[in-house]
């Protein structure tokens, strides 16, 4: 009788440790599920966010003054964002527009020469 009392609670405390065991598996597979969406999400806004911030470095031709992302933006790097060059620096007049002819034409715009 003893030993049946004693498999009995064997079995039993097997089945809450299986039961603690399968409880902590589900709550890390879950937290990383959670952790990585909140990783992504993180990235995209921050890919957003710098998609925002040099379009509106094109926009203002790199005027710092005029960016609203001052509190987070360097002067420094919200210049060197802008790709295009500021007003008077460079009006196209610069560039040479040349065709290649392949198989289609394609369009190339390259530096001219800015020494004289």
């Amino acid at each position: 009788m003893q030993k049946n009392k004693r498999k009995e609670k064997l079995k039993t405390n097997n089945k809450k440790k299986k039961i603690i065991v399968t409880t902590a598996v589900v709550f890390i597979t879950v937290g990383t599920g959670v952790y990585i969406n909140h990783l992504i999400k993180i990235s995209n806004y921050l890919s957003d966010l710098t998609y925002d911030i040099v379009q509106e470095s094109y926009d203002t031709y790199g005027d710092y003054s005029k960016s609203k992302y001052q509190d987070i933006v360097p002067e420094n790097i919200y210049s060197i964002m802008n790709i295009l060059p500021g007003p008077g620096e460079g009006d196209g007049s610069n560039y040479h527009i040349t065709e290649c002819y392949h198989t289609n034409p394609i369009t190339l715009v390259l530096p001219g020469n800015t020494t004289k």
